[in-house]
């Protein structure tokens, strides 16, 4: 049972402790090293003039977001649950094979076990567009990757990520790939079977609350 990520990863978004965004106004076009508050300028909202408790949060929740993408670019699952509630939900929508419904720290655990099982040793991603506000986030990523049965092709998948934040972590998660049919292709093995490096077939998602759906199943990790 794999605990670790043991591809290289490259992130450019949240390097230093600068504070977060107030508005996504301030978004910029290029990748960024750092959140930064939001100007007040002509045409924008400002929400930390607006509202100084918002602005702490949102400062908070950046660092949270900051830790949070730091762990997982590492391969660090441990200390990435650590950054997620113990009702924390993930959703990642499509057909492939990574497709659910991840529950608390542990399904987070089986997410990140699922792209190393995947995964052919290629895995650089780039974090160009970021925004904080209170109790919500976004981000935009761009990653390159390549698969185990086909490690000689690369991919590129483009995604906006929705976050929830409570109580100092991130609670829930929204994945929103740019192309579904290219994610979801990217997720399927190649027709006419998959190749014997594919052995390590990724694991399910952990086993949700008994209030949940009961076809969430239950955790490999």
């Amino acid at each position: 049972m794999r605990k670790t990520i043991s591809f290289s990863a490259a992130v450019t978004l949240l390097a230093d402790g600068s504070p977060a965004m107030a508005n996504t106004s301030a978004l910029a076009e290029e990748p960024t090293t750092a959140l930064r508050p939001a100007t007040g300028a002509a045409g924008t909202t400002d929400i930390a003039a607006l509202s100084p408790s918002v602005d702490r949060t949102s400062r908070t929740n950046a660092k949270v977001l900051r830790g949070f993408y730091a762990t997982f670019a590492r391969g660090d699952i441990e200390a990435a649950k650590k950054f997620v509630t113990a009702d924390f939900v993930m959703h990642v929508p499509g057909n492939g094979k990574n497709a659910d419904e991840y529950w608390d720290p542990d399904g987070l655990a089986t997410f990140m076990n699922n792209i190393l099982a995947w995964n052919g040793g290629r895995f650089a991603i780039r974090v160009p567009h970021a925004a904080v506000n209170g109790d919500g986030g976004f981000t935009r990523e761009i990653i390159d990757l390549n698969r185990k049965h086909d490690p000689e092709r690369t991919w590129q998948l483009r995604f906006t990520m929705h976050y929830a934040f409570k109580a100092g972590k991130v609670s829930e998660a929204w994945t929103m790939p740019e192309d579904q049919r290219h994610y979801d292709a990217y997720w399927t093995a190649p027709t006419g079977g998959r190749a014997a490096s594919d052995a390590a077939t990724p694991g399910t998602a952990a086993a949700p609350r008994a209030s949940e759906p009961a076809r969430l199943r239950s955790s490999s990790t």
